[in-house]
């Protein structure tokens, strides 16, 4: 979702650079200075693979937004402040941190993990330009930033932050840190491998029927569970007004034969429109939670849940 442009920016990127660049009355010794020890993260799957490789106590998260995490964020003059003093600022990248083009984050410094992935493995989407009747035309598409819901790419992120973060941080973590991190890793690839076999149950009661969501990021559960995916874009706002066009394109759809019989969303369910989905197209809506809010602790639970949730409901318990 893209952030409208806003003063604070100007203001902030004037202020922040006055106070860490190299200017009348401050050398480089005293920017280096203002550098702290601690990994800053603007999302719940950052946190959780920054806090393997450091431990939770190295890390510092940011635009905690419970419902859409990092996406929808808008740092303020503070957490700016944070970002650019953090000794790493730890990025998925994919277009998720779409703040972070503007954000004027030190580039040496500053770790995007989505640069370590096989460009083949990372899901794309068609560019589409549309309008709903009223207001500028807009677009969706690109790279679907929801990488860490694959286990694959998330073993390839965590292994590869490892890598870029270990020995980055000047205070050690003090006796039993090793214990600590063997412990952190043994926990990690247990949930991983549960979140595994509950893809797993997906593909196997899916058994190859299409799959409908009304927004993007479901693509990597999709395609572990080997389910053709259309995604709607119904665009719901608050007032109730949705994509009509999308709509129409999703009763074509529906009354196909060869799909699961649900609805993702990827967010809060429309209540109104998941009513005119039952009775009118036979559609249970599912609530899928894809870890852009919440804390980095559970995300994995988190996922196991919401896939456990859809396969029971396109299993009809």
């Amino acid at each position: 979702m893209p952030i409208p442009r806003s003063p604070w920016f100007a203001a902030t990127l004037v202020a922040t650079f006055g106070l860490y660049s190299c200017g009348a009355g401050s050398g480089a010794g005293a920017a280096r200075a203002t550098v702290r020890d601690v990994i800053a993260v603007a999302s719940a799957p950052a946190e959780l693979i920054a806090s393997l490789s450091v431990g939770p106590a190295g890390v510092e998260r940011l635009g905690a937004d419970a419902e859409t995490g990092a996406l929808a964020w808008a740092p303020s003059d503070a957490d700016l402040k944070a970002l650019v003093t953090a000794r790493r600022v730890l990025l998925l990248g994919n277009e998720f941190e779409p703040w972070a083009q503007r954000a004027g984050l030190p580039p040496s410094r500053t770790i995007t993990l989505a640069g370590g992935l096989s460009p083949d493995a990372v899901l794309t989407t068609a560019t589409v330009s549309h309008t709903h009747g009223q207001g500028p035309a807009h677009s969706h598409g690109g790279a679907v930033p929801t990488t860490w819901t694959d286990p694959a790419l998330l073993r390839a992120m965590v292994h590869g932050a490892g890598e870029l973060l270990t020995g980055v941080l000047q205070t050690p973590e003090g006796p039993g840190a090793a214990d600590a991190a063997v412990a952190r890793h043994q926990s990690f690839g247990e949930e991983l491998l549960a979140y595994e076999e509950a893809l797993e149950a997906l593909k196997s009661k899916a058994a190859g029927r299409r799959l409908f969501a009304v927004a993007h990021g479901l693509e990597y559960i999709a395609r572990a569970a080997e389910m053709p995916l259309l995604v709607t874009l119904l665009e719901i706002e608050a007032g109730g007004g949705r994509n009509d066009h999308a709509a129409a394109l999703l009763e074509q759809a529906a009354s196909e034969p060869g799909h699961a019989g649900v609805l993702v969303w990827p967010g809060p369910i429309d209540e109104d429109f998941a009513k005119v989905a039952k009775e009118q197209l036979a559609l249970t809506s599912v609530r899928v939670e894809l870890g852009y809010g919440g804390d980095g602790d559970g995300l994995i639970q988190r996922l196991t849940q919401s896939v456990t949730h859809l396969t029971a409901a396109i299993a009809g318990e």
